[in-house]
């Protein structure tokens, strides 16, 4: 990709997040990201339809690179066998990347942000989790519905937990937020 479009798009997207610290995305027009974005009407509408594109675009973006560097990180898991090892190690594959990606994600979360993206990370995350669960030795457990419904509510909770951690890492630090996320087990029973 061109480095001048590159450039343009980071600015647009940087002016949205100025615009969700002042005030909430449903009240943001396009004309107040054009204008903090200090570009011309053609140029957000060449890249964008409006700011509901914007968003989604910021969003689809997030939710691929998280998925991506979640298979990236099951290719190179060694003991599939042990559950609460897989899903440890892939939850701190999230901690890591929510954190890279802090401010974004942060104001997205904001009570300004868009109630959407909460439920499209926990999504997306939850699939990866899924689908790594269900090759090899985990393939039957999530066919039971207890099981799903204890997964899902174990997935939920640590991403509570990540998501809540983000307005303490200046006090909490990354490795003890790992620690954390390591404590509680996820207890799923087998079929008989």
């Amino acid at each position: 990709m061109d480095l001048r479009i590159l450039n343009t798009t980071d600015q647009i997207k940087e002016s949205l997040l100025i615009n969700i610290q002042e005030k909430p995305f449903r009240l943001i027009t396009n004309n107040d990201i054009i204008n903090q974005a200090g570009i011309s009407p053609r140029t957000f509408y060449r890249y964008y339809k409006d700011k509901n594109d914007l968003l989604n675009t910021i969003i689809q973006s997030l939710n691929e690179e998280l998925s991506a560097q979640l298979k990236t990180a099951c290719s190179h898991l060694e003991n599939v066998d042990n559950l609460n090892n897989v899903t440890s190690k892939l939850l701190i594959v999230v901690l890591h990347y929510i954190y890279a990606n802090k401010k974004l994600i942060a104001a997205l979360l904001s009570p300004n942000g868009e109630i959407s993206f909460g439920y499209s990370l926990r999504k997306t995350i939850s699939a990866n989790l899924k689908e790594t669960l269900s090759q090899g030795a985990f393939q039957d457990y999530l066919k039971s519905s207890k099981n799903t419904l204890i997964f899902n509510a174990f997935i939920d909770s640590k991403l509570i937990f990540i998501i809540n951690w983000l307005n303490y890492t200046d006090t909490v630090s990354i490795q003890d937020a790992e620690k954390i996320l390591q404590k509680d087990a996820l207890i799923i029973e087998k079929e008989d």
